[in-house]
C-alpha cells in the first residue's frame, strides 16, 4: 500500500480496518503493494524459542512469550567467546539445560507437521557431539533431534525421528565436512516433519538450502509427534539426552558445545520461511 497516500483522506497509516480486514493482513490492495517490513523470524505456529540473548540468572525464557524456561544448571552457561550475543555452552561433563514441560503444557497439536531450527557450532572435547532433542519425558524414545558429529573422527549431521522405544528410527545423514560460511563454523539445522502416505516424510536443511529427504519405513500410529498423546512430560534438552535408549539400558548424556537459538514449530515450514530464518539471523552467527 506504499501507493496508496490516503483513502478519503484519511491517511492510511490510521486505517485499522478496511471493509472488515486487517490491515496487517493485506499483502495487495486492488493490485497495489503494500511496503515490506523489515524482515523477522516466523512466528506462526511458533511453540518454544530459546536464545543465548535472553537468560534471566541461570534460565533462558522462552522468546516466543512461553512460560517454560530452559533451566541451566551444574554450571551451564552463556558465553560470548563465539558470537557477541551470546551463546550456551555445556562442558560435557555433567552440565546440562533443559526446559521440562508438563502434560498440560504440551502442544496441541496430535499429528504432523512440525518442524525444527537449531543454531549449532562443532563440539569440542571428549563429548564431540553437538545435540538438540526433543523427547517424551516418560522414556526418552520418541524424539526429533538435530544433531553434529564427530565422533570417531568424522563429520555427520543427522536431522532424525525416532519413535515408540522399539528401533522405530530414521534420520537424514550426510557425512561430509560441516561447512563454513564467511570462515564462520556457526551451522543452522533445520528439519520438517510431514505425514506422506502415512508415513514421516524428513526433509533436512542446512544453512537455509534442502540436503535431502528421508521416509520412515513404520506406518500407522507411530508417525505421531513426540509430544502427542503424552501422559507424561516432554523435554528439550540442549546437549542434554534424558533416559536414552542404548541397547537395554537408560542413561543421560552430557555434549561440551555451544549453541544458539533453538525453535520448534507445530507446523510445516517451507522452504522459503526457512531460508528467511536463516537470512535474518546469519550475520549475528558471522555468515
Amino acid at each position: 500500500m506504499s501507493d496508496i497516500a490516503s483513502i478519503s483522506g484519511i491517511d492510511i497509516a490510521n486505517v485499522a480496518k478496511v471493509s472488515g480486514v486487517s490491515k496487517t493482513s493485506m499483502a495487495k490492495f486492488g493490485g497495489m503493494s503494500r511496503a515490506s517490513s523489515s524482515p523477522s523470524v516466523i512466528t506462526d505456529n511458533l511453540f518454544l524459542w530459546f536464545g543465548p540473548d535472553d537468560v534471566t540468572g541461570s534460565t533462558a525464557n522462552d522468546k516466543n512469550g512461553g512460560s517454560v524456561g530452559a533451566v541451566m544448571t551444574n554450571g551451564a552457561s552463556v558465553v560470548t567467546t563465539l558470537r557477541s550475543a551470546g551463546s550456551f555452552y555445556t562442558d560435557g561433563v555433567n552440565d546440562r539445560i533443559l526446559a521440562a514441560y508438563s502434560t498440560s503444557q504440551l502442544p496441541s497439536t496430535t499429528t504432523w507437521p512440525a518442524s525444527i531450527e537449531a543454531w549449532l557450532y562443532p563440539s569440542v572435547g571428549g563429548k564431540n557431539l553437538n545435540v538438540i532433542s526433543f523427547n517424551d519425558d516418560a522414556s526418552g524414545t520418541d524424539w526429533l533431534r538435530l544433531m553434529l558429529d564427530k565422533r570417531n573422527s568424522n563429520e555427520i549431521t543427522y536431522h532424525q525421528f525416532y519413535a515408540d522405544g522399539g528401533g522405530y528410527y530414521q534420520w537424514v545423514r550426510r557425512d561430509v565436512d560441516f561447512p563454513t560460511v564467511n570462515g564462520s563454523d556457526w551451522v543452522y539445522m533445520s528439519a520438517t516433519f510431514e505425514l506422506v502416505n502415512d508415513a514421516t516424510l524428513i526433509t533436512a536443511y542446512i544453512n537455509g538450502v534442502a540436503v535431502g529427504t528421508a521416509t520412515t519405513s513404520f506406518t500407522g500410529s507411530r508417525n505421531v509427534p513426540t509430544w502427542a498423546n503424552q501422559t507424561t512430560g516432554f523435554n528439550l534438552g540442549i546437549n542434554y539426552l534424558t533416559r536414552v535408549y542404548r541397547g537395554n539400558r537408560i542413561h543421560g548424556y552430557y555434549g561440551q558445545a555451544h549453541t544458539g537459538d533453538v525453535r520448534l514449530y507445530t507446523d510445516k515450514l517451507t522452504a522459503a520461511e526457512i531460508l528467511n530464518n536463516y537470512n535474518v539471523e546469519k550475520t549475528s552467527y558471522g555468515h
